[in-house]
Order: structure tokens, then sequence, then C-alpha cells
């Protein structure tokens, strides 16, 4: 064989080798990604800087507390990745606000200025969407299952272990009356003795929480809010 033709040889083969090794490694990518329904996310996930303001029914003076969506985060794992026990190929999001009232809901760590923190993160089961809250404010007790999508039928529970659906009729609130909110309450299973927890609350679509009755700290009601872009 040629001198030049075994080079050239030498060198397709190379390249060749080079290209399957470098396929081999790549991690392999999602085929199709389940994805949340707009519906779901239009309750209760909004782009950070969004705030709502609340005021305590009866309060006097108005005791008032702002929540702020500090950062949001969607994920997407691929196969093959590290996934800490969470679904591949299935959109995950995440919400974390804070409040502004200390007094009523204090934080626990200096870093946050003691502003009480919560975060709101998506599920998926067999094409059903749940989103999940859990709480760093040192008097809210973590309540796990917020709202389910597929909306499930008025009476019924949106999980085992969560709260029931009582009505879709619209909320009115200082800030205005608001159609397209669901009406959901948990029942009495935890202990308010050792902290308080939402008992009572209405979520919005486009909008979010609109009023919240907790076991200790009373109603809250939205009087204000902001949606940022």
């Amino acid at each position: 064989m040629p001198m030049k033709t075994l080079l050239l040889s030498l060198t397709a083969a190379l390249l060749l080798a080079a290209s399957c090794n470098k396929s081999d490694n790549q991690p392999a990518e999602c085929a199709q990604v389940q994805r949340a329904p707009a519906t779901f996310l239009a309750y209760w996930y909004f782009p950070k800087g969004s705030y709502w303001v609340y005021h305590k029914r009866g309060s006097n003076p108005v005791e008032v507390d702002t929540v702020t969506v500090i950062g949001t985060e969607l994920r997407v794992f691929q196969p093959g990745q590290t996934a800490y026990g969470l679904p591949t190929c299935t959109e995950l999001y995440t919400l974390n606000a804070w409040h502004s009232n200390r007094r009523v809901f204090r934080g626990r760590s200096s870093f946050n200025d003691f502003r009480g923190l919560e975060s709101f993160e998506s599920q998926e089961e067999n094409g059903q969407w749940f989103v999940r809250q859990s709480s760093e404010a040192g008097n809210l007790i973590p309540l796990g299952f917020l709202w389910s999508y597929p909306q499930r039928p008025m009476g019924q529970p949106i999980a085992n272990t969560g709260p029931t659906l009582l009505d879709t009729i619209p909320v009115t609130v200082p800030a205005g009356r608001f159609p397209r909110s669901v009406h959901l309450r948990f029942p009495v299973v935890l202990d308010s003795s050792r902290g308080s927890f939402a008992r009572d609350y209405h979520l919005t679509r486009g909008v979010g929480c609109t009023r919240v009755a907790y076991t200790n700290l009373g109603t809250w009601e939205l009087i204000a809010y902001r949606l940022a872009r």
C-alpha cells in the first residue's frame, strides 16, 4: 500500500475512534420531557421578584406581611445523571419565598435577616402533578401537599395526607374579588400547640394565595400584589 494511502487510512481510523469515544462518553438525553401543565403552575409558580402583601384580619394596629419570591428553578434530570431519587425526563420546579414580618413569621437564620422562608416544589406521579410546601419559619409547621392538578372532585383530598377541596367559589379579599379560585382545608391531624399551620386557604389561578387561615396566627388576606415579568 502506498505510504500516502496508508497515512490517510490511519488518520481516518483515528478520527473514527475519537468520534466513537466522544459519543460513548456523552450522557444520554431525554427523548421526551414530561412537562408541567401551565394551569398547574399558574396557581403557585411565579417569577423571582413577585410579591404579595397580606394583612391580618381584625388586627389593631394593622399587622402586615409581604411574601416575596427570592428564587425559582426549573430542572430536568437526564438519564444517567445523579437525580437524588427524583424522576428523570420530568420538569421539576422549585420556588423560594420569604416573609417580611419577623414577629409573626420569624426565620431561624441571620443570613436571611431572620425572615421566615417557605419553599414550594413540584412533583409528578402517574400524570398527577403536586406542589409541596416546606418551611423554615420558626413557628410554621411544614404542610407537605398543598395543591394537585388535574383538579380532584370537590370533597375529596388531593392526596392521602393532603387537604380537601371544599369549593371553587370566587374569593373576596381587600385586593378584590377573584374567580378561578380553589378553597382547600387540612383535616385536624397536627398538634397546633407545637406550632402553627395553614388550616384553610384559597389559591387563585394567575394570582397565587389570596387568603390563608392559620391555627394560631389568625386569618391573612391579600391587600396588594405584583407579579414580576
